[in-house]
């Protein structure tokens, strides 16, 4: 693969490039946005690995696109690819498709909470999970993260005293967290476990990030840490992050016990939303079973941009901070100390250095001054951002 190789994607309908100004308000914003550099959504700006296309042209030749049924092999290739990445031994009959893992969630929330019950969340945290609860008239319950001189950290007496609220039934956790990149150490995850089910808090665990991972840290699947903790918990995989396959709304929950696992399932039957996609299945198995060299090759281009990135913010922007993320493509940028309004900083990266960040305003408390860059691209096109913003920066 050359991950340095620019494609050009404007024109073929991808949300990244071609529709943006969906997501903004004001008319201002949404015309800025059409001419900024994207630099936002988690999708990367690279091809998927050639197995896939492969299995993909294989599978489109046969001319023949009814139901699809969810096979051994289906279920089999993530059950291989848990076990040989994290060590994670599982069983196919935990398994449970979902046409993404936020469907997963919504279907998490309607079988196991009721109106009025409250959700943890570690904020600053994947924004949708904010609309997820709130559409559902659950309540959302902030855990917010601790920020210091060795970077984001868990509150966990914060998580106590939340936890033991009985109104809070379930606890969306992002490992890797989406947005500041923590790989969350067993020992971490152990100590929020033992919190949630001494207090009989249901955990989602997004793990969708989890091959993401850099050298020196390593992913420690929730439900694998023990018995009791996979019996108390969802967990959400996928490939889509890791191979550039979010087009084919395609994730896995595994779910250990058979009760939860049942009533998991009824929303989805209810809604129709349990049927799974041809080339979906196709893309995820191709994936799995054939997509190691790729992700190899991929880490080390990542690896190899985010350091460029650190390089960049250290020589040309100092005063822009950031912790180096431990996982994910993802790049949480602090721009408090740059002479900017905190509340103004979204608006200022958009129209003056016309690159468009996901706005840490809408990660929630604690994000308001941030930015979120998706740093999975090209490395001309990384710098040609860090370049505006730097130049956007020089003129304050």
């Amino acid at each position: 693969m050359d991950f340095n190789e620019v494609i050009e994607r404007r024109g073929t309908d991808s949300l990244k490039w071609d529709y943006p100004h969906i997501v903004q308000k004001s008319q201002e914003e949404k015309d800025a946005t059409r001419c900024a550099l994207p630099m936002w959504v988690a999708d990367m700006d690279f091809r998927s690995p050639e197995p896939v296309t492969k299995a993909l042209l294989e599978c489109a030749k046969e001319g023949l696109y009814g139901y699809t049924a969810k096979g051994t092999g289906f279920y089999g290739s993530l059950k291989s690819w848990l076990e040989r990445r994290h060590g994670f031994q599982t069983d196919t009959s935990w398994f449970e498709y979902t046409p993404g893992v936020l469907p997963g969630i919504a279907a998490a929330i309607q079988s196991f909470t009721q109106p009025g019950d409250g959700v943890l969340v570690q904020v600053p945290v994947y924004y949708p999970f904010y609309r997820l609860i709130r559409n559902w008239d659950r309540k959302i319950v902030e855990n917010p993260l601790l920020f210091g001189d060795e970077g984001w950290k868990m509150d966990f007496e914060d998580l106590e005293r939340k936890a033991q609220d009985p109104n809070t039934k379930m606890m969306i956790l992002c490992s890797p967290h989406n947005p500041v990149g923590r790989v969350w150490t067993r020992e971490e995850l152990t100590r929020l476990g033992e919190i949630c089910i001494r207090n009989g808090v249901l955990v989602f665990s997004d793990e969708i990030h989890s091959d993401l991972i850099y050298e020196g840290h390593r992913h420690t699947p929730f439900a694998s840490i023990s018995e009791e903790f996979a019996q108390h918990s969802i967990s959400a995989f996928s490939p889509s992050k890791t191979f550039n396959l979010a087009g084919f709304h395609t994730s896995m929950a595994v779910i250990p016990d058979s009760r939860m696992h049942m009533l998991f399932q009824m929303p989805l039957q209810r809604n129709r939303i349990s049927a799974i996609s041809t080339f979906g299945s196709v893309a995820f198995a191709a994936a799995y079973n054939e997509g190691e060299p790729y992700l190899a090759e991929l880490m080390t281009h990542l690896t190899g941009n985010l350091d460029f990135l650190m390089d960049y913010l250290k020589r040309e922007m100092p005063r822009v901070r950031m912790v180096r993320p431990q996982g994910t493509y993802l790049a949480w940028m602090d721009f408090r100390d740059c002479g900017i309004p905190p509340e103004q900083v979204d608006k200022f990266i958009l129209t003056q250095a016309k690159v468009f960040l996901d706005y840490g305003s809408w990660f929630g408390k604690g994000g308001v001054g941030f930015g979120r860059m998706n740093f999975a691209c090209p490395r001309p096109l990384l710098e040609q951002g860090l370049t505006q913003i730097k130049q956007a920066l020089d003129t304050l």
